[in-house]
């Protein structure tokens, strides 16, 4: 994780004390790209989900169907259907924002607490001082 994401993440947690939630899915895919790197990055990513007391919801087959027929139903939307899992679940639970720079939440009407600049492809937070529901 970036150096700002890492300082957004820290900021959310001990200042707003952000309750944070993602999906088996995002969790297992993380993994996955993470393990690229080494099997130590997935370690610390375990770590990270234990100490932010991150739920992960897992991914029924109602949330499954939903997630599919919001797939389907954007053709001209390039949002995976790991995304659209992450969406219902965002929706299903009151949610408005989201911890990505990917911009696929934010055309889903979500807001997203980091983003990359456009020039350097930093992330960079999104928020001044908001309230968090």
């Amino acid at each position: 994780m970036n150096e700002v994401a890492r300082a957004v993440l820290k900021e959310l947690i001990n200042k707003y004390k952000t309750a944070f939630v993602t999906t088996n899915w995002v969790r297992n895919e993380t993994l996955s790209r993470l393990k690229q790197q080494s099997i130590d990055s997935c370690y610390a990513f375990e770590k990270l989900l234990a100490e932010a007391s991150v739920l992960v919801v897992h991914i029924d087959n109602s949330i499954e169907t939903k997630a599919l027929e919001l797939f389907w139903s954007y053709k001209d939307k390039k949002w995976s259907v790991v995304d659209c899992a992450s969406i219902v679940v965002a929706r299903d639970n009151g949610s408005y924002y989201v911890f990505s720079a990917d911009r696929h939440f934010t055309e889903a009407s979500l807001f997203s607490l980091i983003e990359y600049e456009d020039s350097t492809g930093e992330p960079r937070k999104t928020y001044a001082d908001l309230i968090f529901y």
